[in-house]
């Protein structure tokens, strides 16, 4: 977590545009930020606060600030598309409070733990970001792969700028990571993962 009187010193933001709301109803039940986006199904999000997050998402930067009766966004670079893109990002056609109901009726272990943890969703992440994510998850800890998820961004993706001090990166294409060879991945800290990810790119 990045102190907050730190990022709000910080003069390196780049995102201009104003914050926009995410258009969602029933926000508690339907989106819990915090949790979605880190229980260890995604490795790209940092926290700037216990309600403000900044990620990468199909190549711009998304700051989201999780409020009491509203989620706002705002991107770099601008685009007009985003609220669409983060909808699907969080599969928000699906009415989570509606499903939680059902699987209440469905499923005794799941009621006792419910209403203790509303609006977590499944993430919509990109196909060849997410299969690479969990090869570097195998024997390992949520801090650990986010570290070498960094590590495979910073080297092999393309630099998106430096937001509140800290350099972000898109996470390379298919093509990008053809680049990497087993042993540059091992020197990264890879280990026995390296052949795997060098493998499947192929």
């Amino acid at each position: 977590t990045i102190p907050a009187e730190k990022y709000l010193r910080c003069f390196l933001l780049k995102m201009k545009s104003a914050f926009q709301s995410l258009k969602i109803s029933n926000i508690r039940k339907q989106l819990d930020c915090a949790v979605t986006l880190f229980n260890g199904q995604c490795f790209t999000w940092r926290k700037l606060s216990e309600t403000e997050f900044l990620g990468v998402v199909k190549d711009h930067v998304v700051e989201i600030k999780q409020e009491p009766d509203d989620i706002m966004f705002r991107t770099h670079p601008d685009s007009t598309d985003m609220r669409k893109v983060l909808h699907d990002y969080f599969q928000l056609e699906y009415n989570l409070e509606e499903l939680y109901e059902e699987w209440n009726d469905r499923d005794p272990k799941f009621q006792k733990i419910a209403d203790r943890m509303p609006g977590v969703r499944i993430l919509r992440q990109p196909p060849f970001e997410c299969l690479i994510s969990f090869i570097c998850s195998q024997n390992n800890h949520i801090s650990r792969i986010t570290g070498l998820i960094n590590k495979i961004k910073s080297n092999y993706g393309s630099k998106i700028g430096k937001f509140y001090g800290e350099d972000l990166y898109r996470f390379p294409s298919h093509e990008e990571l053809k680049r990497a060879t087993v042993d540059e991945l091992r020197e990264l800290g890879f280990g026995y993962r390296a052949p795997y990810i060098v493998e499947t790119v192929k």
